[in-house]
């Protein structure tokens, strides 16, 4: 494998760019996971295409967000977070 540049450890394990992407209920929106101030956030962007920009929901700088659902009527997204560490 000349010519082949290894991946750094830190690399391989870092936080994804753009990670668990889910369509709204009714189609008309994506949310996902993406890196805000170094720590997974939820953003959001419209499916059609009329919006090229993502719209950050939440702006954690302590910790990941890494579960997240919508609301079946759309209107919300709901997420779970471990506050200080101690899984409460």
């Amino acid at each position: 494998m000349s010519g082949s540049n290894p991946i750094s450890v830190e690399a391989l394990f870092s936080a994804p760019h753009f990670s668990r992407a889910q369509i709204s209920p009714d189609g008309c929106q994506i949310a996902y996971l993406s890196i805000w101030s170094g720590r997974l956030n939820i953003f959001v962007r419209k499916i059609d295409g009329t919006d090229t920009n993502a719209r950050r929901l939440t702006a954690d700088e302590r910790r990941e967000i890494e579960v997240f659902c919508w609301t079946p009527d759309s209107a919300a997204i709901l997420y779970l977070q471990d506050t200080n560490g101690d899984e409460n």
